[in-house]
């Protein structure tokens, strides 16, 4: 079921934890939480361990009494480049088998099954990877949709996949002219997530939101400028600097108790995108477990190894 209300930010890293895949700081006497991708050799690829890593960043953020503004941003020339993808390991593929038995025998029998949320027949759901995958992706996606500060993106180079579909769950995008936008999910046999199903064509109309989704169109950040996608278009060579400035700034000037009234007014429609997520991953995982994804992977390693398929593929 979708989240209760008020969001409680339950997933916090354990104590002491020191983050590997991103670097949060803090700004303006930890007024300001900036939150930076930090896998600037693999294009800020986000591995399981780094969607985990987010929400946990996300979730202190949301409940450090200090914290006005937060900002989220990359290291190196990408924003991200979306979920990393491996050839994945005998347990996970024997995972993935396990979860495909019960979609295909859930259809043979006529019911229908929520992967994420409903009791999975002779199997222990925590044990199986791509649920607990699923799982933390959801709640991450929950976390932006009830975030309660100040949400700001620093978009410092190419997003795809799910560091493009998130962004439209941002108060503020800030990017400079170099970045570009893409979500890729046919390539792989996946689907609409990160709440783009209802996001994508409310901002950008159905037309360029069908493009994206549908077809994998890249857009560059002056193309979905006058769209409403992005804010703000800032210059390469300061622009981190510029995006934490205005972020403090906007930290400053706004009540606090006032803005978190305003923003709970605007995200009146919260509810419906809480259900567009728990849709999206429920279909995503059903999707990823799926042999037409296989079939997909299995033609990207197969090219991979022969040297056609270049560098790792992201989404």
């Amino acid at each position: 079921m979708p989240p209760t209300i008020p969001y409680p930010f339950s997933y916090q890293p354990p104590a002491g934890y020191s983050y590997q895949t991103l670097k949060p700081t803090t700004v303006d006497g930890g007024r300001v939480r900036v939150i930076c991708f930090s896998r600037p050799d693999k294009y800020n690829a986000l591995s399981p361990l780094a969607y985990k890593e987010w929400l946990w960043a996300l979730s202190e953020a949301a409940v450090d009494p200090k914290v006005v503004a937060t900002v989220v941003t990359g290291a190196g020339p990408f924003y991200s480049s979306g979920n990393e993808l491996d050839a994945p390991t005998p347990e996970a593929y024997a995972s993935i088998l396990k979860i495909r038995a019960i979609v295909d025998n859930s259809k043979a029998s006529g019911a229908s099954v929520r992967l994420l949320e409903d009791p999975l027949p002779g199997v222990d759901a925590k044990q199986l990877d791509l649920i607990e995958r699923g799982v933390i992706t959801r709640e991450l996606i929950s976390t932006m949709i009830h975030f309660p500060k100040l949400l700001v993106a620093g978009v410092n180079g190419p997003a795809i996949g799910f560091a493009t579909t998130t962004l439209a769950l941002f108060d503020f995008v800030f990017a400079t002219k170099q970045a570009w936008f893409q979500t890729p999910f046919m390539q792989w046999g996946f689907c609409a997530e990160g709440c783009s199903s209802i996001t994508f064509p409310r901002i950008m109309g159905p037309a360029m939101a069908n493009k994206m989704i549908y077809l994998g169109q890249k857009y560059t950040a002056e193309e979905l400028l006058p769209t409403g996608f992005i804010t703000e278009l800032l210059p390469s060579e300061t622009f981190q600097r510029d995006v934490i400035a205005r972020a403090t700034a906007m930290a400053k000037s706004l009540p606090p108790q006032a803005f978190a009234k305003t923003k709970a007014l605007l995200k009146h429609d919260a509810a419906a995108l809480d259900a567009a997520n728990f849709r999206e991953m429920n279909q995503l995982i059903e999707r990823m477990s799926s042999a037409e994804c296989e079939k997909r992977f299995m033609q990207f390693f197969a090219a991979k190894q022969k040297g056609k398929g270049g560098k790792k593929a992201k989404l």
